[in-house]
């Protein structure tokens, strides 16, 4: 859902007063210290974390791991220790198994995603204290997002036919049909799992047409009601970001409402129907949720606040609470600035990018920006998430190619 460079002007009747941050700079904090994950594989990444610190992600070998299939890549988890170290713990694979993938960690610590064979993907839960997987659904299906004690599994459709089918597993065990709420099933080419908010609150994406036609439309799922959001992904139009949903059913985005050829910052509060209102933007400035920036499909981007952060179309970051817009401006030899995630007690990280194209995060708090260091010889590739526990989660890459998780305790 990459944000295409070229964008149309938008135009609010009504633009809320914005505070202009960045000149001069607030004295420095110290820089917060960088913890390097490992991994056996030259490319190791990290995909969520736990509001406690448990990481998970993805390790990639040159060579099959000894005694395992040949894969690609496995599964990986990360358990904070006292010291704040990380002892990294290679999840079980099957013996069958030619793929294994992790998409995201409960609150407790217990994974999700999918193994595959020979007969196809099946959705998996990786429990807590380690073991053997455990299938949650029939093959084909794998999990596409995984919620504080849920996860929502996604069938895909037939070969060469449409459908599909989406369901919340929940911690109970009771499961709910989130695709069931979107008429005219025909047309649907597949459903595209989301985000999970809670045992009752879930995003998803609704794939139709065909070509150059091809439409992707973000939906919420609330408590067995379903709507989907103003924006939409179009070939040749633009794309639609939306931030991971919220336990209460919120939600914000950024898109082209294709109707009316406007690119706009919204949030759709509340449950289903629930109460929508575009954000603020500068006439002459487009905003967006962060996705165009860093290849996240649903970015940090919206804390149970009702903050939603991103970046304005002119290099400034933007961070809107209680629909107020704030602009925070590039400082001196930087070039654009970020609201890459966002937590509680209006904490954000911003990514600066420097004249020379490098990235520096920072944890901004009160309008001071603190630096989260880097490892030595290593670059930012990405920001995942900063948890209401003050966890900062990111990638970095090396200059041969490596990539490897980093954490900063804020």
């Amino acid at each position: 859902m990459r944000i295409p460079d070229a964008r149309l002007p938008l135009t609010l009747a009504a633009l809320t007063a914005a505070t202009l941050l960045g000149a001069p700079p607030a004295a420095a904090a110290d820089p917060v210290a960088p913890v390097l994950l490992s991994g056996p594989g030259l490319v190791t990444g990290a995909v969520d974390v736990s509001p406690l610190g448990v990481v998970v992600g993805m390790s990639g070998p040159a060579e099959p791991f000894p005694g395992e299939p040949a894969q690609a890549a496995r599964p990986y988890r990360w358990l904070p220790g006292p010291d704040g170290t990380f002892l990294a713990q290679a999840l079980t694979v099957p013996a069958d198994a030619t793929v294994a993938v992790v998409d995201g960690v409960t609150n407790a610590g217990a994974a999700g995603g999918f193994v595959g064979t020979a007969a196809g993907n099946t959705a998996t839960r990786w429990p807590v204290t380690g073991g053997a997987p455990k299938s949650i659904a029939a093959t084909p299906s794998t999990v596409a997002a995984v919620g504080p004690a849920q996860l929502l599994v996604e069938t895909p459709p037939p070969p060469d036919e449409f459908g599909g089918a989406l369901e919340l597993v929940r911690a109970d065990g009771t499961r709910a049909d989130v695709d069931a709420v979107v008429p005219n099933p025909e047309i649907v080419r597949a459903f595209v799992g989301g985000t999970v908010g809670g045992p009752d609150a879930v995003s998803f994406g609704v794939f139709a047409g065909a070509g150059w036609g091809s439409t992707i439309q973000p939906w919420k799922w609330v408590a067995g009601a379903g709507e989907p959001l103003p924006v939409r992904s179009v070939a040749l139009i633009g794309s639609a970001c939306v931030s991971p949903i919220q336990r209460d059913g919120t939600i914000a985005y950024s898109g082209m409402i294709v109707e009316e050829r406007r690119y706009v910052v919204g949030i759709s509060r509340g449950g289903v129907p629930g109460t929508v209102s575009e954000l603020p933007v500068p006439e002459g400035l487009t905003g967006d949720l962060n996705c165009g920036a860093n290849q996240v499909t649903w970015p940090d981007a919206l804390h149970a606040d009702g903050t939603v952060v991103g970046y304005l179309s002119n290099g400034e970051a933007a961070i809107w609470r209680d629909g107020v817009l704030t602009r925070v401006a590039p400082e001196g030899g930087e070039t654009a600035v970020r609201a890459a995630a966002v937590g509680s007690r209006g904490r954000v990280v911003l990514v600066a990018t420097a004249t020379d194209g490098t990235q520096q995060p920072y944890l901004l708090r009160d309008g001071v920006r603190q630096p989260l260091q880097l490892p030595a010889g290593w670059a930012l590739r990405d920001v995942v998430e900063l948890t209401d526990t003050g966890i900062v989660l990111g990638n970095v890459s090396g200059a041969d190619g490596a990539v490897r998780p980093v954490v900063w305790r804020t």
